[in-house]
């Protein structure tokens, strides 16, 4: 990605650099992708913030909450609807125990992704012995 430096001798000038995974999530998120101009996306929460420390307590507003919002504003690199449907693939592989989240590394097929038809919780896979391919499915809950 391109990025301006910020000090040194080629202050200013363009920089080509590997993208981090937090700045790609930043990017995809961000509502100017899809050519929406936002503000007000990030508020402070009194009981998060932690006294001396200026920037914690922040936490994203919902998408109602935003005190400014002009769709096709700006250039869009995807149209909104592409953009509602990243967000989306995004909140849906999160490693939460309310989704069902991306594939897992691991040695089992569909590893993090097959649920307990019982109690909906995620199984995983235990090798017992001396015969390692053959994994068991076990529940964490027990059932």
């Amino acid at each position: 990605m391109g990025i301006r430096l910020r000090e040194g001798p080629a202050k200013g000038g363009l920089a080509w650099r590997r993208p981090t995974r937090a700045t790609l999530q930043t990017l995809l998120k961000h509502p100017i992708y899809a050519g929406a101009y936002a503000y007000g996306r990030r508020r402070i929460d009194p009981q998060r913030k932690k006294p001396g420390q200026p920037h914690t307590g922040r936490v994203l507003a919902a998408h109602g909450e935003w005190d400014a919002f002009l769709p096709a504003r700006v250039p869009a690199s995807i149209s909104w609807e592409q953009y509602e449907r990243n967000l989306a693939r995004l909140q849906a592989n999160q490693a939460r125990a309310d989704t069902l989240g991306a594939v897992r590394a691991g040695t089992a097929l569909l590893s993090g992704l097959v649920v307990c038809g019982r109690c909906g919780c995620r199984l995983t896979v235990r090798y017992r012995g001396t015969d390692k391919g053959r994994g068991t499915p076990t529940c964490a809950a027990g059932t």
